[in-house]
This record gives structure tokens, sequence and C-alpha cells, in this order.
């Protein structure tokens, strides 16, 4: 993750993983916070080890969300950003 000038605490790095319907959407998802594991030069990597819950079509996407113990909501919007 390209973090800019923020730093890995600055932020909380997401993976949501669940089954997926007939268009493809991701539904009955569970959020698993991912942790930082080093920078590479290009940016902040961050892993999980998880597995799917059910066999079937299953799907995951990542998302980034602001950390900050001045913020009553990190769900604002414009502040979270989805992998693409």
């Amino acid at each position: 993750v390209d973090l800019g000038s923020l730093q890995p605490q600055d932020v909380s790095v997401q993976v949501c993983l669940g089954t997926t319907g007939a268009e493809g959407e991701i539904t009955d998802y569970d959020t698993i916070d991912m942790q930082h594991e080093e920078s590479d030069g290009e940016g902040e990597l961050f892993h999980i080890h998880t597995r799917f819950g059910e066999s079937g079509l299953n799907g995951y996407t990542v998302r980034l969300l602001p950390q900050n113990r001045d913020l009553t909501d990190p769900y604002l919007p414009g502040l979270v950003l989805w992998a693409g």
C-alpha cells in the first residue's frame, strides 16, 4: 500500500471475505484487520492468514480506513478506500 505521507499506524487495512452472489458481489462477509509487516521501498506490506468459512463461490476485497483517536467515525464518506 502506498500511504504517501501517512504512517502504517495512521490506517487500518482490512480484508472483507465471504460468499459471492450471482453477480459476483460479496455477501455475508467477515472483516478482518490485516497486520503491517514491513516497508519494501515501494510501499507498506500488510498480511493476514485466514481461510474461507465455506466452500463454493467466495470472494474478497481489501479496504483502507483512517485510524485516528480524534475521528468519531472512520466510515465517513471519502475516507474509505476500496481495492479496485
